[in-house]
């Protein structure tokens, strides 16, 4: 693979174009299907949309090689580029290139359907990057919170942008209570909340790995603050408010065999794995494996919503 792909972190730009995808196939349409309507984007508003957060993200990974070239050299020397296959200043050139583009993209969109104040979102996410790379990453916690809000941002930007259309081209339907537009917004939201919970507890493990080389450059991350032990002690709350709050949801909102089945084994259980080798961890190895584990979880979530399909389109079914 060619530095760039890898400085651009392809697979997950990949996750990103799955997950938004899975959000318009998985949560919007078939809750559109259940009152014969169809989505009010159409697809090349989809493709610029999703288009135009894949850039915006692959902008803000590059920045962030940039300006962690000396705490990459220390935590992982094997995965360093800038500098050594690409020169800063190329690296600085693709960061504007693409953040531009995808600014571009998302203005388009936002212009395409008429909501064009939303566009002004893109060029705020894209200093966010540029200072969450900067400065907010060697912060306490601040680093870790921005990065989670962006990934719940990436769940729910699929709603924002289709509420409004539907808004309009469905008012009677809308006006008679047959449709709420803002349950698009509430299905996505809940997975957003998973995706910020599980986001969150993966930047603050990175964090307890990285801490030889975060501080060697005077960061100030909460597993340098507080110590290994006691951020152990803070994920671990996190792991097990994440895990009750996913029983909760079972128990009130998705009383089915199969969400049941599928949550408690590919979710939940791994929640709980996770938790264990946490508190176990005690290497730079034991943390790298509990960062990759929660990546995993994070797309059994995303997972899910092949079932939420079809629950939608069977409950249509039966009616």
């Amino acid at each position: 693979m060619t530095p760039f792909f890898s400085l651009i972190r392809y697979k997950n730009l990949l996750i990103i174009i799955f997950t938004m995808f899975m959000v318009f196939f998985c949560i919007i349409s078939p809750i559109l299907q259940l009152f014969n309507l169809q989505m009010s984007l159409t697809g090349l508003d989809i493709a610029f949309l999703i288009l135009s957060c894949v850039f915006v993200a692959a902008g803000g990974y590059v920045i962030n090689d940039y300006f962690d070239t000396k705490i990459d050299s220390i935590n992982r020397p094997n995965a360093v580029l800038v500098t050594k296959d690409i020169n800063r200043s190329t690296a600085v050139t693709w960061h504007i290139v693409l953040s531009v583009i995808g600014c571009l993209l998302g203005f388009l969109v936002s212009i395409r359907i008429g909501i064009w104040k939303v566009g002004f979102m893109y060029p705020i996410v894209v200093g966010l990057l540029w200072y969450y790379s900067a400065v907010y990453k060697k912060m306490f916690f601040v680093g870790n919170f921005v990065v989670a809000v962006l990934t719940a941002l990436i769940v729910v930007l699929p709603a924002v942008y289709e509420i409004p259309g539907l808004s309009a081209n469905t008012s009677e339907v809308i006006q008679y209570g047959a449709l709420d537009p803002y349950l698009i917004l509430y299905q996505s939201s809940v997975l957003a909340l998973f995706a910020f919970m599980t986001t969150l507890i993966r930047e603050i493990i990175k964090d307890m790995e990285d801490c030889e080389g975060d501080s060697s450059q005077g960061a100030s991350t909460m597993a340098i603050v507080l110590g290994v032990k006691k951020t152990k002690i803070v994920v671990a709350v996190l792991l097990v408010l994440t895990i009750l709050g996913l029983i909760f949801l079972m128990l009130n909102y998705l009383p089915e065999v199969l969400t049941y089945f599928y949550i408690s084994i590919a979710v939940v259980l791994p929640l709980c794995f996770c938790l264990v080798k946490l508190l176990k961890a005690k290497t730079k190895n034991d943390f790298h494996f509990c960062s990759t584990l929660m990546k995993l979880i994070m797309l059994s979530g995303i997972l899910y919503l092949f079932i939420m399909r079809y629950n939608f389109l069977n409950f249509k079914s039966e009616f």
